[in-house]
């Protein structure tokens, strides 16, 4: 069997998510972004040519996220963790949200610090989560 170049497996990860989000069915729809992104990241460092396609990769699997109900559920939920325990510790988050995927709560750190609803700040080697400061929210 062949296998396929990163770009092709980027290309084809792409379709697939758009279809999945298309249908509705944000699980698969959200594998496949993730998949997407990582296979355009292979594909920039071997064509940095394909640096563009990265971006726009990525900023798709960001539009994806605002609309995820997965995302808006588990960011209400660290919003919510994040006000009460300014300067939660993540693997504590992710203790107390055991019964989610570990991948889904750090795909909502990211997105949720991409789109300026969450600050995570990097102290050693201990991560803490609080809310943006006032006025620093991204729109």
């Amino acid at each position: 069997m062949i296998k396929p170049s990163a770009k092709e497996a980027a290309e084809y990860f792409q379709r697939v998510a758009h279809q999945f989000a298309s249908k509705g069915d944000q699980e698969t729809a959200r594998f496949a972004f993730r998949n997407a992104v990582q296979s355009w990241y292979e594909a920039a460092l071997q064509q940095p040519a394909c640096i563009e396609n990265l971006r726009s990769a990525e900023e798709d699997f960001s539009e994806f996220a605002r609309q995820d109900p997965r995302y808006r559920e588990l960011l209400r939920i660290i919003k919510a963790y994040a006000t009460q325990y300014p300067g939660i510790r993540e693997s504590v988050l992710l203790t107390i949200l055991d019964h989610y995927k570990a991948d889904d709560v750090q795909y909502t750190l990211h997105f949720g610090q991409k789109h300026g609803e969450l600050f995570q700040s990097k102290k050693g080697e201990i991560f803490e989560l609080k809310l943006p400061p006032p006025g620093s929210r991204k729109l």
